[in-house]
C-alpha cells in the first residue's frame, strides 16, 4: 500500500459539487444536487445512454459558470437519474478550442493562454475530479439573460441568510 500520496485537499467523493473531469462525456452532465446557478426547465430535452445500457433524459438545464467562452461550451444537463457524480466532459470544451493537460496530480484546462479550469486526481478512483464550487460565480453575470418563469433557483448561491429571508419575502 502507498502512504507517499500528495499533501493537498481533494474533493471528497461524498460532495455535491465535484465533478469528474471526463474524455469520454458527450456533454457536461450533472446531478440534480450539482451548486450551479441559472437553472432552467429543458426545452428540447436529450437521452443518453449509461454503461449498464439504460437511456436517461434530462429535465434540466444549466450554464457552468467558464470564464470567456461560448455558451455552447458552459451548456450543461441535469439528469434526475444521474445519482453519484457530475461529468464535465473534456469533448465539449476541446470542441471551443480548449487544451486539457492531464498530468499526474492534476489537470488543467487552458483557453487563450488562460487557465479556465483546474482539477485534481483522486489517488482512491484514480480520476480527475474538479469541485463545481471553484468555478468562478461572477461569470455567470456574461451568460444570455435567461427567461426568469423557467429558472430554477438555488439557495447555495446565496450569499447570506438576510438575503435568503429577503428572497423568501419578496
Amino acid at each position: 500500500m502507498c502512504s507517499n500520496l500528495p499533501n493537498f485537499v481533494q474533493p471528497s467523493p461524498n460532495d455535491n459539487n465535484v465533478a469528474i473531469i471526463d474524455s469520454g462525456a458527450s456533454g457536461h452532465y450533472l446531478t440534480v444536487r450539482a451548486n450551479i446557478a441559472h437553472k432552467w426547465k429543458a426545452k428540447n430535452p436529450i437521452s443518453v445512454r449509461l454503461p449498464n445500457g439504460v437511456r436517461i433524459t434530462n429535465t434540466y438545464e444549466a450554464h457552468l459558470p467558464l470564464p470567456n467562452l461560448p455558451a455552447s461550451a458552459c451548456l450543461a444537463r441535469i439528469f434526475t437519474e444521474l445519482s453519484s457524480v457530475s461529468l464535465i466532459s473534456i469533448g465539449q470544451l476541446c470542441n471551443v478550442g480548449c487544451k486539457a493537460t492531464f498530468e499526474k496530480n492534476q489537470v488543467t484546462i487552458i483557453h487563450n493562454d488562460k487557465i479556465i479550469l483546474k482539477g485534481y486526481r483522486n489517488f482512491i478512483n484514480q480520476l480527475w475530479e474538479v469541485n463545481l464550487n471553484d468555478i468562478n460565480p461572477s461569470i455567470q453575470a456574461s451568460y444570455p439573460s435567461i427567461d426568469s418563469e423557467n429558472v430554477m433557483n438555488n439557495v447555495f448561491q446565496v450569499s447570506s441568510k438576510a438575503s435568503i429571508v429577503a428572497y423568501l419575502h419578496a
